[in-house]
């Protein structure tokens, strides 16, 4: 249910304003018809960041993996387990509100409708916001997944009959996980609706006495799968992403930590010989491995240094290694919810407050983020405007895997 913290008069001009306006709020959010919005479910919520700034960086540190020493019997205490400890930012990088207006003359124009109108506008308000968070989180997590697996010219569990393919992106989403590190038990599968309609289509997961369940038969709800629980995003299929011109690009070996060969574990690849963009978000692969690498920051140029999401490399590749940049896809994504945080809040009024007559905080059933609501009284007429401030980091990418297709 909502959460409702109204009397609040952040601009001291009076009694409350929005009581009146309160139930019609509870209504909208109750019947406003939304896209999904997966990715907001089943991101970690970071309330910590709460009162940073729009455009502040906040510094989380992350600790590196730990080195193993032979354990050897001395009168002197071993001087190892120091770390440099390496940070992820996050950036309260978007506020926005969704405005609802209207003149006196107006609200007389529409008479008894007023009600029932101004609740379908504040439906679309909670409606536009959400959706704005979700494409922000699609945004995040394409250049914050470890690896890749998927065919870009196929939809993903598009059913072949006589043939268990569909059911193999479970089954390769999971070694990706697995070879990770991720913990079993919490990861999350959020799909589009192009991929969650092939799901649906999957005649195994029909037969109660296969599936174990007749949940989708009888709800159209599939819950868990191979230990993925499952999400949809509307903004996933509209968020696709346009892979880079890069081509012609090799490794360069100079890069390397080490001698002339990237080892297993690298991120930092140098590039040479190529020309144009290999963007954040792109897929490449290395001449001799078939692992489908993530592109976490990209390249202009030759001569640059192109970042693979971690845990990086996962096989050794040597000096001027062709780099192949994969074609544009639909994504869809598996993940640990800490891969994925969210920090959200109210937009911050001044002290001593604005020109605001009202202000209240209504919490979201539907997707469980607090709205602000504030109110303006101004010449001859009323404006409103539903707002919410948010960032969002990639924080494990090695936690996190795609799914990609048409």
């Amino acid at each position: 249910m909502a959460n409702i913290q109204g009397g609040t008069n952040y601009a001291g001009a009076g009694a409350t304003t929005l009581s009146a306006l309160i139930p019609i709020i509870y209504e909208a959010r109750d019947k406003v018809a939304r896209e999904p919005i997966g990715l907001i479910h089943a991101a970690t919520r970071d309330a910590s960041e709460s009162q940073a700034a729009v455009g502040q960086t906040v510094r989380s540190p992350v600790t590196q993996a730990a080195t193993l020493t032979a354990i050897t019997p001395s009168n002197v205490v071993p001087n190892t387990g120091g770390q440099t400890l390496l940070y992820k930012d996050l950036v309260i990088a978007d506020s926005w509100a969704a405005p609802v207006q209207w003149t006196g003359e107006e609200q007389r124009a529409v008479g008894d409708n007023y009600e029932v109108i101004a609740r379908d506008q504040f439906s679309q308000a909670f409606r536009v916001l959400d959706n704005k968070i979700e494409a922000s989180l699609v945004n995040t997590m394409v250049a914050g997944c470890s690896r890749a697996y998927g065919n870009v010219l196929v939809s993903p569990f598009t059913y072949v009959a006589n043939s268990n393919s569909s059911m193999l992106p479970f089954a390769e989403l999971n070694l990706i996980l697995d070879n990770n590190g991720t913990p079993d038990g919490n990861r999350a599968l959020i799909l589009g609706n192009r991929a969650m309609a092939n799901v649906r289509a999957m005649p195994n997961l029909y037969k109660a006495n296969e599936a174990g369940t007749d949940e989708l038969l009888r709800l159209g709800a599939v819950m868990e799968v191979d230990g993925f629980k499952f999400y949809k995003s509307g903004q996933l299929d509209k968020n696709g992403h346009t892979a880079g011109t890069g081509t012609g690009y090799v490794t360069d070996g100079t890069g390397a930590a080490s001698g002339s060969v990237y080892q297993a574990g690298e991120t930092a690849i140098k590039v040479k010989t190529g020309a144009n963009v290999i963007s954040a978000g792109d897929t490449v692969t290395f001449a001799g491995d078939t692992n489908v690498y993530v592109v976490a920051s990209g390249v202009t140029a030759a001569g640059q240094t192109l970042t693979l999401a971690a845990p990086g490399l996962q096989q050794s590749a040597a000096d001027s290694v062709a780099i192949t940049v994969g074609a544009s896809y639909s994504p869809n994504i598996a993940f640990d919810p800490t891969a994925l945080i969210l920090a959200s809040r109210a937009p911050i009024m001044p002290v001593g407050g604005d020109a605001a007559t009202d202000v209240a905080m209504v919490l979201d059933a539907i997707s469980g983020i607090s709205y602000q609501i504030a109110q303006y009284k101004v010449y001859r007429q009323v404006h409103f405007e539903v707002g919410q401030a948010w960032g969002s980091l990639a924080n494990k990418p090695e936690f996190a895997a795609m799914l990609i297709g048409n």
